[in-house]
């Protein structure tokens, strides 16, 4: 047991304030007015500000480091952190360890310093990852798993003897039947496809791949299935110690004892002292016995900053394994579909019972039964204790043991993720198109993203330049607040880049070499995350999934319209709401999409024919059977019947049914066209979009995929309303001339490369203040051009090793500079010389050219601030005068470079790696506060590049131009 130290309980006031601290978020999250929403365009709230994931590394953290870590965090205009606490290779373990009493003072100083700096706070709801447990979760509290041993035997005569116990994990097992089966060896040896899925038995980590029921067609021959009469239930002849005295008829048999046990999954990566057991999430002692441990501590640590500075509790995405048993699995089982668990428990052990689609359906019944009881008791049952604590909860929702759509209705912050850098080729972005249509349906407005997460492949390469293009895209799924993977806690300031999480994360830190240069882009983020939080989801379609357990969403894009998903249990609460299906108080649908895997229960069938008969269209085709053995043969014959009325006998691609139409074989957009219901947006290749409707404004926000300049026509659906181009980068608002066509409006939209707009529609007399018009004069220049060629001065830092100016005739590369330490250089250095302008007539527009991979400007002492992207320009007029003027260019590169140089240098942690050059134990040095004994300016706890790699481009490269006015070069 972790040493405890003395806290403080929650007293009835606190629970106000935590109450409190929830309304004033959701009021945060109202549509705004016209006027809201320009003020918090151009000035965003620090609520809308993206967030990093802050990571305390295997205990390595202290008061000094958390103070300047979150004050780091503060100053570049991020607006909050999801702790962790992991462990990953290359960090030896630190002073805190998990819960102790040093650990409980640094997570309440963290919530205290968070206050004070002006961040918000979540956290991971127990250690690593998938922290639901342990040490303090015994393994009969921890998920558990159906076991078996066997023992084959000759019929015709009695047997008496000792079954061996099966497996117990922890030293825990409990007994649940003991099952004759009549069987013959070829019977015994048979597996079905995809078993272990199907049965839900795995370990660890993250399981993409879901399952689905056999072919309907598929079959086996007769004499490898074994009749359900052949199995013959004998439990209550066994004694205590596992001994059983019984006359076997005649055949072949296998003696089944099964038991349950933990199924081994622990927590992960978690330190030594927060790995145990994950929880039952089958019963509610399993995450009760968690929160009244874990999260409540950490609640009574916040004390009055709880459900305020520190408001919600996260779930991270499920690496938590399968499972497919709790204690009370047969009555529970009964209870829900109608049968007896028992007998069908040797398909459990890989047996064919019936015929091949019984056992499919058996294990459909057994995933549903799972579902719904890990919805029950630990999703719902883990909010409500949340919000019994005054908290919200934050859930990755996808790729659990269960219906991840069910689970989702549970998160008051559902969550996706993204990977800039993939290791695999799982399509993570589909999953923040699950959170939007979870959010969208249960009337939420944030959106929660596990932003740029990466692996080896991203090693100090990203930059936020690199990291936009492909953050609107995700922006357009519905995201709306990033929360960056990864920010690691730096606990040694003399070490950079310092301490990283292994190979995983982008390397989001304080430590990175262009840091201290990206409030820009946070503000950017920024923007874009208030506008995309006001109001909903425009969406025309609702998306039914399969009603399969297991079943990964893949939902595909509909061009022109957006759409929301749908799980079972949302489909349940929709109802016809003036003349349309949609959620009372929330969104209503034109189109209903069906999608199946050929199974679908009564159920769902008759609300969708009273939807149909009621005015709701259908798009789908009929399905064929019922997944489950619940109501057989009978439930069969009613889904035929229900099929049949609904989609009739001739096969119509286009039928009226009741006051609604079923359509099949076509495509939404074409279901939609025949509606004549227009396309929301319609833009060139490579534009994506998003819209939503606030109160007096619809806001779409276009994000274009093209390097290049483009002018897009594009086409919106909106009529009678004033057109208003917003632009998240700057924050200025221009107009934008329109054209109407019925209840469209046109406009031709100027993008830089990988540029991104909202194009806002507000109510006639609504309009803000806008330009007067759409010309920029950052991309329509005029005038004469000067160029400035060489000579530049270079400065570099006095602690590089490199003489304090350089002279370049042209501008060229770092990386190709006969000098070793401008070729290895990582940082930050100024280009300066004079220039010439005669007449000093605005507008004046510096380019810089390529720039790799950020620039600062100051013209005659001016600080005109940072290029963080592509077009590296920006109008100096207000910064020059006629004459003379000198220039400052601050470039910083990446840390590549400066690591490549130095693998070549000595070892200078001899000893402390192992043989990939991992650390294992910290250096003295390092632990002393001291510098690299070998020269080495770069240090990182894995490493990830060596002396033989490619330098990278660094530097100012140009051309660097001057347009606008007659100039003279000097």
């Amino acid at each position: 047991m972790p040493e405890k130290i003395r806290l403080i309980s929650i007293s009835a006031g606190i629970r106000r304030g935590v109450l409190s601290g929830l309304v004033m978020m959701a009021s945060a999250a109202c549509a705004a007015s016209p006027l809201e929403l320009e003020q918090g365009f151009t000035h965003p709230p620090d609520s809308a500000r993206p967030w990093v994931w802050a990571h305390w590394l295997h205990g390595n953290v202290d008061e000094a480091a958390i103070t300047h870590q979150l004050e780091a965090i503060k100053r570049v205009g991020l607006g909050g952190v999801t702790m962790f606490d992991v462990a990953q290779p290359g960090i030896p373990a630190g002073p805190c360890k998990y819960l102790d009493a040093e650990w409980q003072k640094m997570f309440a100083f963290e919530i205290a310093e968070a206050k004070r700096i002006g961040l918000e706070v979540m956290t991971q709801n127990g250690p690593g990852y998938s922290g639901n447990g342990g040490p303090w979760i015994t393994p009969e509290l921890g998920s558990q798993k159906l076991v078996e041993s066997s023992l084959r035997l000759k019929g015709g005569r009695k047997f008496s003897g000792k079954l061996p116990q099966p497996q117990a994990n922890g030293g825990f097992y409990r007994d649940v039947a003991v099952l004759a089966v009549s069987e013959s060896p070829a019977q015994a040896k048979l597996r079905i496809e995809d078993f272990d899925m199907k049965r839900l038995v795995w370990l660890n980590y993250i399981r993409w791949k879901g399952t689905r029921s056999a072919p309907l067609d598929a079959s086996l021959p007769a004499e490898l299935c074994i009749p359900r009469e052949h199995v013959l239930d004998l439990t209550s002849a066994m004694a205590d110690d596992g001994s059983i005295s019984w006359n076997a008829p005649e055949g072949e048999w296998t003696l089944f004892r099964f038991g349950h046990t933990w199924t081994g999954q622990k927590t992960l990566p978690a330190t030594p002292e927060g790995e145990g057991p994950e929880c039952d999430k089958l019963d509610k002692r399993g995450i009760r016995s968690h929160f009244d441990h874990v999260m409540k501590r950490m609640v009574e640590l916040a004390g009055p900053e709880a459900g305020k500075t520190f408001h919600t509790f996260f779930l991270d995405s499920w690496e938590a394994g399968g499972q497919n048993w709790t204690e009370r699995m047969p009555e529970e089982f009964k209870h829900r579909r109608g049968y007896d668990i028992i007998p069908f428990l040797p398909i459990l052990a890989g047996r064919v019972i019936g015929d091949l689609q019984t056992t499919e359906r058996f294990l459909y019944d057994l995933r549903q039964t799972v579902s719904e009881l890990v919805v029950e008791n630990f999703w719902a049952e883990i909010r409500r204790l949340c919000h019994s604590a005054g908290m919200r909860l934050a859930v990755q929702p996808y790729i659990t043991t269960g219906n991840d759509m069910d689970a989702a209705n549970f998160a008051d912050e559902p969550m996706g993720e993204f990977w800039s850098h993939p290791f695999q080729p799982n399509d993570y972005r589909l999953t923040i198109k699950a959170a939007s249509s979870a959010a969208n349906l249960n009337g939420h407005r944030i959106v929660g993203v596990e932003a740029f997460t990466a692996s080896e492949t991203e090693r100090w390469l990203s930059h936020p330049a690199s990291l936009k293009a492909l953050g609107d895209q995700m922006f357009c799924l519905g995201g709306n607040r990033f929360q960056i993977h990864r920010f690691a806690m730096q606990k040694f300031p003399q070490l950079k880049p310092g301490m990283t999480m292994g190979k995983w994360g982008q390397h989001y830190d304080s430590t990175q070499t262009w840091w201290e240069w990206t409030k820009p882009w946070h503000d950017y983020l920024a923007r874009c995350q208030f506008m995309l939080r006001q109001g909903p989801v425009v969406t025309d379609v609702l998306a039914l999934l399969p009603e399969e357990p297991l079943h990964r969403f893949d939902p595909k894009a509909i061009s022109g319209y957006d759409f929301d998903a749908c799980g079972p249990d949302t489909f349940r609460k929709i109802q016809m709401i003036d003349g349309k299906p949609g959620i009372p108080g929330g969104p209503v649908y034109s189109l209903i999409t069906v999608d199946h895997l050929g199974t679908m229960t009564t159920g769902r069938l008759s609300k969708l024919r009273d939807l149909v008969k009621a005015g709701a269209v259908l798009l789908g085709e009929p399905p064929k059977v019922t997944p489950g053995l619940e109501g057989m043969p009978q439930a069969d014959l009613e889904l035929k019947e229900l099929a049949r009325e609904i989609w009739g006998d001739q096969g119509e691609s286009d039928r009226r049914f009741g006051k609604g139409r079923v359509f099949r074989g076509i495509k939404p957009e074409q279901a939609l066209a025949r509606l004549g219901i227009q396309a929301d947006f319609a833009g060139p290749k490579g534009i994506s979009w998003i819209h939503r409707r606030s109160k007096g404004a619809d806001i779409y926000f276009l994000a274009s995929s093209s390097k290049q300049p483009v002018n897009a026509t594009c086409e919106f659906r909106i009529a009678g309303k004033q057109a208003q181009r917003w632009d998240p980068e700057t924050g200025k608002i221009l107009q934008l001339p329109i054209e109407a066509s019925g209840n469209m409006s046109r406009a031709t939209i100027p993008f830089a490369p990988e540029g991104s707009m909202f194009v806002v529609f507000l109510d006639e007399g609504a309009a803000v203040a806008a330009a007067a018009s759409v010309e920029d004069s950052l991309t329509n220049r005029s005038g004469d051009s000067l160029q400035l060629d060489g000579p530049w001065k270079l400065d570099f830092p006095t602690d590089s090793g490199i003489p304090k100016s350089i002279e370049l005739g042209k501008l060229i590369c770092w990386s190709k500079h006969p000098d070793p330490a401008v070729r290895h250089f990582s940082g930050t250095a100024t280009y300066s010389r004079t220039f010439d302008l005669p007449h000093a007539k605005p507008p004046l527009v510096l380019d810089l050219g390529r720039v790799e991979v950020m620039a600062r400007v100051k013209i005659n002492g001016v600080d005109l601030g940072i290029l963080w992207r592509n077009p590296y320009r920006i109008d100096i007029s207000s910064a020059v005068k006629s004459g003379r003027n000198e220039i400052e260019i601050d470039v910083v590169n990446l840390w590549a470079n400066r690591m490549i140089g130095d693998a070549s240098l000595a070892d200078d942690c001899p000893g402390d790696r192992d043989v990939k050059g991992i650390l294992v134990k910290w250096p003295h040095w390092v632990l002393e506060g001291k510098s690299s004994p070998t020269g080495r300016r770069s240090f990182a706890t894995f490493p990830l590049w060596n002396q033989k790699a490619p330098l990278q481009t660094s530097g100012l490269l140009g051309p660097v131009t001057l347009s606008g006015a007659g100039s003279k070069d000097s």
